[in-house]
């Protein structure tokens, strides 16, 4: 698993999370050529969208059968504009400011490398001000005991308890994402299957609007 935070033109952030197949020597290479790749096509200007495509086709080209899930997303933190485009991936979810925990609903593509063919549609969503983003790898809420969706209900509920309970940090405009971060992979490592690898990255938009994050 692997994920990336980038500075883009006009300043724009670029979120990357993705999730190579299989845990051995080969998929960290390529795991390490598919980040490089991406980071390359999407601070050249291409969308997210067409970003993944170009991901895709490199991956095609690469001397392994492996396959990757992806989701990138850029964000203007002026106005909150959104534009995200995933291969295979876990939806985002939102937090609202109203303790609401919710998926956003983009349409997806297949895994990168699957179908370097196709095209990734790209979808524009927005983050208000006060609202909390949370990307994530599968290995979050995958349980061999317990079925998928089952599992991200639960990690939404949980998510919902968190922002009912989760006050201003002192000194600080925005909640504790680090305390939340521990929380959520709290229950990885208490499952009594194997867990699987876990990435995840969270981002808060912050409610004063002379500040940018």
């Amino acid at each position: 698993d692997w994920y990336d935070l980038l500075r883009l033109p006009d300043g724009r952030i670029g979120l990357v999370i993705g999730d190579v197949q299989g845990h051995n020597a080969e998929a960290t290479a390529v795991m390490g050529q598919l980040r490089s790749g991406l980071r390359a096509y999407a601070t050249d200007g291409h969308d997210p969208a067409a970003t993944l495509a170009r991901t895709s086709r490199l991956l095609t080209e690469l001397d392994t059968e492996l396959f990757a899930t992806c989701l990138y997303l850029t964000l203007d933190p002026a106005d909150g504009t959104l534009r995200a485009a995933r291969a295979g991936h876990p939806a985002p979810v939102r937090v609202t400011a109203d303790a609401r925990a919710v998926e956003l609903d983009l349409p997806g593509g297949p895994p990168l490398g699957v179908a370097p063919e196709r095209p990734y549609p790209l979808a524009v969503e927005y983050l208000p001000p006060g609202e909390t983003l949370l990307a994530y790898t599968d290995g979050l809420v995958e349980d061999r005991e317990e079925d998928y969706d089952e599992s991200v209900h639960r990690m939404l509920g949980g998510l919902e308890l968190w922002a009912r309970n989760a006050g201003p940090v002192r000194d600080e405009p925005g909640p504790d994402l680090e305390k939340l971060a521990d929380l959520l992979t709290l229950n990885v490592t208490e499952r009594r299957s194997r867990p699987d690898d876990v990435a995840l990255l969270l981002l808060h938009r912050l409610s004063t609007v002379h500040q940018r994050g």
